[in-house]
């Protein structure tokens, strides 16, 4: 199953594919177009795991919505990377 993650400075944080791209008009609708469609870029392309850039800041509050709903998972920052060098 594919995956997205958001890296902060000190978590990362992993999300299903299925869940964020369901959620996007959510993102798209309170956060703006401009980054909603730069982040559906990124989900388009053929990357099993797909990391969101650092410079797709508002993804950080997409991020805590989805995590408030259940659909993410936070790693603290020592074991998330150990994770997403076994992933990426």
């Amino acid at each position: 199953m594919r995956e997205v993650f958001f890296e902060t400075d000190n978590a990362i944080l992993k999300f299903y594919y299925d869940d964020v791209l369901e959620r996007l008009p959510y993102y798209e609708s309170t956060l703006g177009a401009a980054e909603a469609t730069t982040l559906c870029e990124l989900l388009t392309g053929p990357d099993h795991s797909i990391k969101v850039p650092k410079q797709q800041y508002r993804f950080a509050y997409f991020a805590l919505y989805l995590i408030e709903q259940g659909k993410g998972v936070e790693y603290t920052a020592r074991l998330a990377r150990d994770t997403m060098k076994q992933r990426i």
